[in-house]
């Protein structure tokens, strides 16, 4: 299985053009990735995603500016 990274730091399962998201399972989709040993830039996805949503206790969108679905909370720690 090939995974592809976007602008976000988070991985997909489809190619990302220009970096934006091919989808919106990037959160659990990088909890697997790593779970297979992938590396995730922690730092880098708290910057572009975590930070975005600051205020909130648990992220209340997927993606920034994206509130459907709503997100998996693999990746809050």
């Amino acid at each position: 299985m090939k995974f592809y990274k976007d602008k976000f730091g988070l991985y997909n399962l489809k190619p990302c053009p220009d970096g934006n998201p091919s989808g919106n399972d990037g959160p659990i989709i990088t909890s697997y990735a790593e779970k297979l040993g992938l590396p995730v830039d922690h730092q880098m996805v708290r910057h572009h995603y975590f930070e975005k949503l600051a205020g909130h206790p648990l992220p209340t969108e997927r993606l920034p500016g994206k509130k459907e679905p709503p997100p998996s909370y693999s990746l809050v720690r």
